[in-house]
């Protein structure tokens, strides 16, 4: 429970820059974290439109879909190509200064939300990036 009113405490006050006619996002890559973050922050009241991006055919995107259905939450779906991917890459390690593959994986989606964020005029952003370990779901075994 201790837990639990210090992540809400902590979602108010950065949360409170948003004016309020301004939309709050809620990325949801395919987790449960993320969805767990959007479902909270709807909770406490911030207007919470969800970003998916994905490549094109793959399950997450359905998987996405079901989600914001389930927490009755408004999805923007957005899908890339292969050729997206060879375009935006070479931004994408200019910006983490290293060409790993594991570091690349997950900065190119985090860059595709970044910019459909800005398009949308997003002033706040979620994800449930490390929520994993904050919601306990981490067996450290």
């Amino acid at each position: 429970m201790r837990r639990q009113n210090s992540f809400k405490h902590s979602l108010r006050n950065q949360s409170k820059g948003a004016r309020t006619e301004s939309r709050n996002c809620g990325g949801i890559f395919r987790g449960l974290d993320s969805s767990l973050v959007a479902y909270i922050a709807s909770k406490l009241g911030l207007k919470v439109q969800l970003l998916h991006v994905s490549m094109e055919n793959q399950p997450e995107t359905e998987e996405a879909i079901e989600a914001s259905e389930q927490l009755n939450l408004p999805l923007q779906v957005d899908l890339f190509k292969d050729s997206d991917v060879e375009n935006t890459l070479p931004q994408v390690i200019a910006l983490i200064e290293e060409a790993d593959p594991i570091k690349a994986s997950v900065g190119l989606p985090f860059y595709w939300v970044a910019e459909k964020a800005a398009e949308a005029r997003f002033h706040v952003m979620l994800a449930g990036q490390g929520a994993d370990e904050l919601f306990g779901v981490i067996n450290a075994t």
